[in-house]
């Protein structure tokens, strides 16, 4: 206010709801195909479904922090996974459905963790002063992929999911983004900004890393049978999902 002793301020919030919606052979999906999910007055993201497709893990600020939930394909009421004072992020299934990894700061700095998804204690896969972010457990449930500033630059690792040794994979000063196993095991299909954030592949190994979009793309997610790729698009792309 011109006499100093007040401020005026807007006040608000990010809203996003989770949505289903088919793969047709025949045309694109429309808003008309696509049945909403969740119907929050909060930011609900980080999508992962289990391996038998009955149940999503996602991420919600419903109670003013980011935490996770459990909700069926279907639809329904959400149950909360983690409690924590701290917030947890972008929850992905084990193999097998039991196990939930994720990643949180309740170490004091961004950290992998896992917990199962019938509940009980946490467990901490990764550990230091490095930002690890985004983990995603291999096919044969050994190793979970993540994105790390361990080396001093955000890059692709991966790490036993027992305790264990990390292991760099991408080493590009460009920032790398969000790894996703094939269904194999054999390769990581991660975002990058060493080419205007297109989607690129590299063998889990750190061998054989080649552009996988000529366009810009982020979120990848392989198909089942391991043929295709989804993800979301950006700039000329933004809006939909190819």
């Amino acid at each position: 206010s011109p006499d100093g002793k007040r401020v005026a301020l807007s006040k608000g919030r990010r809203v996003a709801n989770v949505w289903r919606v088919p793969i047709l052979q025949n045309r694109r999906a429309t808003w008309a195909d696509a049945v909403q999910l969740t119907f929050e007055q909060a930011l609900v993201g980080d999508v992962d479904v289990t391996p038998d497709g009955q149940r999503l893990v996602v991420t919600s600020d419903r109670t003013g922090r980011p935490e996770l939930w459990l909700l069926s394909t279907e639809g329904g009421e959400m149950q909360q996974l983690t409690t924590d004072p701290t917030p947890d992020w972008s929850g992905a299934f084990s193999p097998n459905g039991e196990e939930v990894v994720f990643y949180s700061f309740r170490s004091g700095n961004r950290n992998i963790w896992a917990r199962s998804a019938a509940g009980g204690p946490a467990r901490r896969i990764t550990t230091g002063e490095a930002q690890d972010y985004y983990p995603r457990v291999s096919p044969d449930g050994r190793e979970i992929a993540f994105m790390s500033t361990l080396s001093g630059n955000q890059d692709i690792w991966v790490v036993p999911s027992e305790p264990g040794e990390a292991r760099q994979v991408t080493t590009h000063p460009a920032q790398d983004w969000q790894p996703v196993w094939s269904p194999d095991g054999s390769w990581l299909v991660f975002p990058s900004e060493r080419s205007g954030m297109a989607l690129w592949r590299v063998k889990a190994t750190g061998e054989a890393l080649e552009p996988l979009t000529e366009g810009p793309a982020f979120s990848p997610a392989y198909s089942t049978d391991g043929t295709r790729v989804y993800f979301v698009g950006l700039l000329e792309r933004e809006g939909n999902l190819w």
